[in-house]
C-alpha cells in the first residue's frame, strides 16, 4: 500500500497530492498548514496510518486493564501484537 486511499478513519486524501492525507478535510496541498497533512509516500507511513485504529484500541484496552484489571490481559496483548504486526507490514 503506497497511497493513503486505503487509510481508514477520518482521513481525507489531499486533492492535488494523492499520496498525502489530511484531517483538515478535502483541501489542496497549498491550502494545508504543515501540521494538517501527512505524506504517505512511504510504505511505513501508509502502514502506520492503516494500523492506527487497531493501535488505539489495543492501547485503550491495555490502559483499562491496568486501571481496573478488566478485560483479561491476554486479550489486550493479543490486540497489541496484531496491531504492531499490521503497522510493520507483517500481518
Amino acid at each position: 500500500m503506497k497511497t493513503a486511499h486505503a487509510a481508514p478513519g477520518p482521513w481525507f486524501v489531499v486533492l492535488d497530492e494523492p499520496d498525502c492525507v489530511s484531517l483538515a478535510g478535502k483541501k489542496t496541498l497549498v491550502e494545508l498548514r504543515d501540521d494538517e497533512f501527512i505524506d504517505c509516500n512511504t510504505d511505513s507511513n501508509a502502514r502506520l496510518i492503516a494500523a492506527a485504529p487497531e493501535l488505539l484500541e489495543a492501547l485503550e484496552k491495555l490502559v483499562a486493564w491496568d486501571e481496573t484489571g478488566d478485560p483479561r490481559s491476554e486479550v489486550c496483548f493479543s490486540l497489541a501484537r496484531a496491531a504492531i504486526s499490521k503497522a510493520k507490514g507483517e500481518g
